[in-house]
């Protein structure tokens, strides 16, 4: 499943924890970051792709 399909979830709701580790790898090869900033930027800005990716440092 590809970064940007995933489901959408408000900040702070848990959502690292929804979040299959395949996904957070991916994200983090993707942006060149460890699995765990992945972690903490979808905990803080949920799983919308754009925002992980704003989160994560910008465009790549």
């Amino acid at each position: 499943m590809p970064p940007e399909s995933t489901a959408r979830l408000a900040p702070g709701s848990g959502a690292a924890d929804t979040l299959p580790e395949p996904d957070v790898r991916r994200l983090a090869e993707t942006f060149a970051v460890t699995p765990e900033a992945v972690r903490l930027a979808v905990a803080r800005v949920g799983t919308d792709f754009r925002q992980v990716q704003r989160e994560l440092g910008g465009r790549r």
